[in-house]
C-alpha cells in the first residue's frame, strides 16, 4: 500500500524551508559523528512512493509448518508442525507454498530439494514463524541448504550453520551454507532465486566452506548452454567464518583442460548481490562469474584472504568480477584484504580478466595488505570516485591502484581479451603511506602489451610518508604503453622530490592534445612531467578542514529531491551525500552520490524520514563538518 505524508510545517511550499537562519564566514571544522545527532534543517513534503522496497514476491499457497520442539503427530499444520527436516524434504512442493521454521528453535540435518519451481509472482518460499531469533538449521555433513535446477524460490530470514573440514586435509570436499546448484541443463531455463536477509556461518576459517553460491557444471565452453539463470537477488545477508568464499556465482567446466572455470560472460544475468555483511572468510569476499548486467553495490566485506595456508582456490580479494560484462560495483566499503599466504593480490576489489564494462565507483577501501583497486586483462571498464587508504602492496601488485593485463587462453575467452583498453581511471583519492611501492602501477603479466586507449585523469595522489623519494608516484612498466594522463594532484611533505617512472612513446599517447613523452632517464623534474600529465600540479600536504556548508534548500517535484546548499569561505573538493537514519553514521554503503558543485539532486525510493548529510572532502581527503538535515517524504 502507497503512503502519503502530509505537510508538517505550516504554509511550506516547495522550496521552503523550516531551519537555521543563514550563516557564513563560519570557522570550518573537521568531521564529527553524526550518529544520534539532531538535525539543523527539516523539510516535509507530501509522496507517493512506497514505505519500503520490496524484495521479494510473497507466496500465496500452503504453509507447511516445522518445529523442532512439537511432540505430537506432525501433519505439518500450525497446530501440528513436522519435527525434522527430514519430513519437509519428503513434500512436494508447488507453486505458493511456503515452508516455514519456528524462530527460536535449531533443526539439525540438510535442507534438500530438486526441480522445483514457483511462478515469477507466487514463488516456493522458504522462512519463518513466530517470535524470536531466527531458525538454525544446522548441518555437520554436506551442504546445508542444496537446492538444485529451481526456478522461483525465496529462501528468506533463516540462520545457516554449515561444519566442515579442513582445507589442507581435505581441499575437494567443500561444503556450502546456501547452494543452488544448475548441472548439465540442456535447454531449459531458470530464473528469479531470491536468498534474503540470511545469516551463514560456518565453522572456521580454515575449513573448507563456502557461504551462498550460485554453480553450474558443464562438460566444455562448447557444449555449455547460455543465460542458465536469469534474475538471481543476493540481498541484505551476513556471511561469516568460512575457509573459502563468501558469496559466489561460478561455474565449472569438467573436461576443459587448460581451464575449468566457465568464465563465459552470457552463462548467467542480471546478479544482483547487494548490501551483504562478508568477514573472516579464507579467500574472496564476494565474488560474480560468467554474468551479463550485474551488480555488487553497498556491501560491507572485511577480514577475507584469511586461510593461514599457501594453497590458491578462488582467489585473494574483497570482492572480484571475472568474465563479466556490464557490472556495477558501487558504494562498498572492504577492508583488512589478506593474500591467504600466496603472496598473490589481496586487492579490495578486483576487475579480473576477460571483463567488458565493469565500473568501480564511490567505494572506500583501505587497509588492504595489497592494493585498494587491482585489475586483471579487462575493457571499457572505470575505477571512479573512489576512497583508497593505506593500501599496503604488499603481494604481487606493488601499488595503491594497481593494473595488469593477466588473463587465461582458452575457449571462454576471446583472443581480443588479452590486454587492458579504454579503462578510465579518474576523480580517485590515494592516500598512501607504504614505502618503496607506487602509488598508481601499471605492469605487464602473461597478457598482451597492446594496451590503448587507458586514461588516468583528475586524481588526487597523497603520499603521507616522511619523504617521497621512498615511494614512486606513477609507475607503468617500459613494455606496456599508457595513453594518457591529465589534470591529476600530487601532495607530498616536500616537493623538492617527485618519483616517476613512464616511459611510453610519442605514438602511444594523446600527442593531438598536446602531451609529451617523459624521459625519466633523463634527469627530468615536474615540470617535464606537466609536459606528459597535461594540468598537473604538485602541491605540500595541507590537512586544513574544507570549507562548510549551510543554508541548505530542498524541492521536491517529480519524485525527484534536490538539495542547494552554501559554501563557507574555504576549498572543497567535492561532498559525499548520504541518506542515512537518525543513528547512523558516514557509512559508504549508504552514500547516495558525490559532488562538486553545492548541489545535488536525488530520486529516494521510499517513503518516511531521510536524514541527509552532506560532508565536505579537501584536496587530500580530510574531512570537514558535516551538514546534516531531515526529509520528511
Amino acid at each position: 500500500m502507497k503512503k502519503i505524508k502530509k505537510w508538517t510545517c505550516v504554509a511550506l511550499l516547495i522550496g521552503a524551508m523550516c531551519g537555521c537562519a543563514t550563516e557564513s564566514n563560519m570557522k570550518n571544522e573537521g568531521y564529527s559523528s553524526v550518529k544520534g545527532v539532531t538535525e539543523t534543517h527539516s523539510f516535509s513534503f507530501t509522496s507517493n512512493l512506497e514505505n519500503e522496497e520490496k524484495l521479494y514476491p510473497l507466496s500465496t499457497g500452503d504453509n507447511y509448518y516445522v518445529s523442532s520442539s512439537f511432540t505430537g503427530v506432525s501433519n505439518g499444520t500450525l497446530e501440528a508442525p513436522f519435527k525434522t527436516l527430514e519430513e519437509v524434504n519428503a513434500l512436494t512442493l508447488k507453486a505458493g507454498d511456503s515452508v516455514l521454521f519456528r524462530k527460536g528453535e535449531t533443526f539439525k540435518g540438510n535442507l534438500t530439494f530438486s526441480n522445483i519451481s514457483g511462478e515469477d509472482d507466487n514463488p516456493i518460499t522458504f522462512a519463518s514463524y513466530g517470535e524470536g531469533e531466527r531458525p538454525i538449521i544446522e548441518s555437520t555433513i554436506g551442504h546445508t541448504i542444496n537446492i538444485e535446477k529451481a526456478s522461483n524460490v525465496v529462501v528468506r530470514d533463516l540462520k545457516v550453520k554449515v561444519k566442515g573440514v579442513n582445507r589442507g586435509t581435505n581441499p575437494n570436499d567443500c561444503r556450502t551454507g546456501i547452494r543452488f546448484y544448475y548441472s548439465y541443463v540442456g535447454d531449459t531455463k531458470y530464473r528469479n532465486i531470491y536468498i534474503i536477509n540470511n545469516e551463514v556461518e560456518g565453522s572456521s576459517t580454515q575449513d573448507n566452506l563456502m557461504g551462498i553460491t550460485i554453480n553450474s557444471l558443464e562438460s566444455t565452453a562448447a557444449s555449455s548452454p547460455r543465460g542458465i539463470v536469469t534474475n538471481a537477488y543476493v540481498k541484505m545477508n551476513k556471511v561469516h567464518d568460512l575457509g573459502r568464499s563468501g558469496i559466489i556465482a561460478s561455474g565449472w567446466l569438467s573436461s576443459e583442460r587448460i581451464n575449468q572455470n566457465n568464465s563465459l560472460m552470457d552463462l548467467y544475468k542480471n546478479f544482483y548481490f547487494d548490501n551483504n555483511v562478508v568477514y573472516n572468510v579464507g579467500c574472496i569476499g564476494i565474488y560474480i562469474l560468467a554474468c551479463t548486467d550485474s551488480t555488487i553495490n553497498r556491501n560491507l566485506v572485511h577480514d577475507t584472504g584469511v586461510y593461514e595456508e599457501n594453497q590458491v582456490m578462488e582467489g585473494e580479494c574483497g570482492i572480484m568480477a571475472l568474465g563479466t560484462k556490464n557490472c556495477d560495483i558501487l558504494f562498498n566499503e572492504c577492508y583488512n584484504v589478506f593474500d591467504q599466504q600466496t603472496g598473490y593480490d589481496a586487492m579490495g576489489i578486483d576487475i579480473d580478466w576477460n571483463t567488458i564494462n565493469v565500473n568501480v565507483q564511490y567505494n572506500y577501501l583501505h587497509d588492504c595488505q595489497g592494493p585498494g583497486v587491482g585489475t586483471m586483462a579487462n575493457q571499457q571498464s572505470f575505477i571512479r570516485n573512489n576512497r583508497i587508504e593505506n593500501c599496503r602492496g604488499e603481494t604481487n601488485h606493488p601499488g595503491a591502484i594497481s593494473i595488469t593485463n593477466y588473463t587465461s587462453r582458452y575457449a571462454c575467452v576471446d583472443e581480443s581479451m588479452h590486454a587492458v583498453k579504454d579503462l578510465k581511471i579518474e576523480d580517485n583519492l590515494i592516500r598512501h603511506t607504504a614505502k618503496n611501492n607506487s602509488l598508481f602501477l601499471v605492469k605487464p603479466s602473461n597478457g598482451d602489451e597492446d594496451f590503448s586507449g587507458n586514461e588516468f585523469n583528475n586524481n588526487h595522489l597523497v603520499y603521507l610518508g616522511e619523504d617521497p623519494a621512498d615511494t614512486t608516484f606513477v609507475n607503468v612498466d617500459a613494455s606496456l604503453p599508457w595513453y594518457k594522463f591529465d589534470s591529476n594532484k600530487y601532495y607530498s611533505y616536500d616537493t623538492s622530490t617527485f618519483k616517476v617512472l613512464e616511459s611510453t612513446e610519442a605514438v602511444d599517447i594523446n600527442i593531438s592534445e598536446g602531451a609529451q613523452p617523459y624521459r625519466p632517464s633523463r634527469g627530468q623534474t615536474f615540470e617535464a612531467w606537466q609536459k606528459r600529465d597535461l594540468n598537473a600540479t604538485y602541491e605540500l600536504v595541507d590537512e586544513s578542514y574544507p570549507a562548510n556548508p549551510y543554508n541548505p534548500k530542498v524541492t521536491y517535484e517529480k519524485e525527484k529531491l534536490t538539495i542547494n546548499w552554501k559554501e563557507n569561505k574555504g576549498s572543497v573538493w567535492h561532498y559525499n551525500i548520504f541518506d542515512l537514519s537518525m543513528d547512523e553514521d558516514m557509512d559508504y554503503r549508504k552514500m547516495v552520490g558525490q559532488v562538486t558543485e553545492p548541489t545535488f539532486s536525488y530520486s529516494p525510493s521510499t517513503s518516511g524520514d531521510h536524514y541527509y548529510v552532506i560532508v565536505p572532502v579537501s584536496d587530500t581527503g580530510v574531512y570537514g563538518k558535516a551538514l546534516k538535515i531531515k526529509v520528511a517524504l
